[in-house]
């Protein structure tokens, strides 16, 4: 397989229909969350989310690797998409009686993902370079799956466990290479940020849809919706285009591993904290006059947290420079978010305007560098 077929891969319209399931899989985490804000609750939030974003990872990478044209690859992934929906659907179940409907959808999209992949590939190298990974991400769905029937505290923990087996799994493929086709796995990041942060818009829009047509309301609306807009920024300001570049520059092994720390690992805190930004977004709306009570305060500042360092680790690991303007603004807006009792608006709108200023203090020293 030469280079350019390597690189040459589009995402297709039935991947874009597969990610719509996970626009609903988000919109639930938000209300999983939203349900219980509480340390507890945003663990679990987190756990479910990790798990949701595993599932998907596997088809991210099994599409890249057999391509999107074949018919029996659409049949997986339209069957996957069922599945998927329905296991969106139970995440308000995931810690309850009938959590093991969640374990049972999981497990059988990251099944059906893995099979897919290794019965797509072309030749017995690829699939010996797969076996690397296949029996621990597959011991990791048997564990979550058999975990789903133990009581509460036992299943947490076999989740937990089923978890670190899959990222076990990643680390023992570190040295093979995986032929990643650059150009389709960062866009098919870059469009799963962009259906996150819809969500929040979409969280916003419906929250305040309920209330009254007021100027509180649509000051609160904007600050909402500029939160967002500055996390977009955040992301595909500079980070999307050069995290692919350096993606392309890499061969072999190492082009591997940059996928999966960059991608794979490397965006679910931001993409995480989008989920947890998207929770907030709607308290502001919904109570535009008053102070965030404290529990949407220290998530709001967990949020910035994940967005800001998490992409700001994913940019050094792409070999970007250390962004300190965009990490000394973050630490201000979590200092003000968890000792002053404030609006929620003019929290979110602090967050806007110190993450724009902090973007182009860092372009102009960035530029003069450059310069010089």
């Amino acid at each position: 397989m030469t280079e350019s077929e390597i690189q040459e891969l589009s995402v297709s319209p039935l991947e874009l229909f597969f990610d719509l399931v996970f626009v609903f899989a988000v919109t639930q985490t938000v209300a999983l969350i939203a349900h219980d804000p509480t340390v507890t609750g945003v663990l679990g939030g987190a756990l479910v989310f990790f798990m949701l974003w595993w599932a998907w990872q596997q088809f991210t990478w099994g599409i890249n690797g057999v391509g999107n044209e074949r018919l029996a690859v659409r049949l997986g992934l339209t069957l996957a998409m069922g599945i998927s929906l329905f296991m969106a659907l139970v995440v308000p179940d995931a810690f309850s009686d009938e959590a093991y409907l969640f374990g049972i959808a999981y497990s059988a999209v990251l099944f059906l993902g893995l099979a897919l992949f290794y019965a797509g590939l072309g030749t017995s190298e690829e699939r010996r370079t797969l076996l690397a990974y296949l029996p621990l991400a597959a011991a990791g769905g048997i564990v979550v799956l058999i975990g789903s029937f133990l009581s509460p505290t036992w299943r947490v923990i076999a989740w937990v466990a089923g978890m670190a087996l899959e990222l076990l799994a990643t680390t023992s493929a570190k040295d093979y290479d995986f032929k990643i086709k650059p150009g389709h796995f960062a866009e098919r990041h870059a469009l799963f940020v962009i259906l996150a942060l819809g969500e929040s818009v979409v969280a916003i829009g419906l929250t305040a849809v309920e209330l009254d047509r007021s100027l509180e309301v649509a000051i609160a609306l904007i600050a909402a919706f500029l939160g967002a807009v500055a996390i977009w920024w955040f992301y595909f300001g500079r980070f999307a285009e050069r995290a692919e570049e350096q993606l392309r520059a890499a061969e072999g092994p190492a082009q591997t591993t940059m996928a999966r720390d960059v991608y794979t690992m490397g965006h679910y805190p931001f993409v995480f904290g989008i989920v947890l930004y998207a929770v907030v977004a709607e308290a502001v709306v919904a109570h535009p006059t008053e102070p965030l009570p404290w529990s949407e305060q220290w998530i709001f500042a967990l949020a910035v947290a994940l967005v800001v360092f998490g992409l700001l680790s994913a940019v050094r690991r792409a070999g970007g420079p250390w962004l300190w303007e965009r990490a000394v603004a973050a630490l201000i807006v979590m200092a003000v978010a968890l000792l002053v009792p404030i609006a929620g608006w003019a929290l979110v709108l602090l967050f806007s305007v110190a993450m724009v200023g902090a973007m182009v203090a860092e372009e102009r020293r960035i530029a003069a560098t450059s310069d010089a």
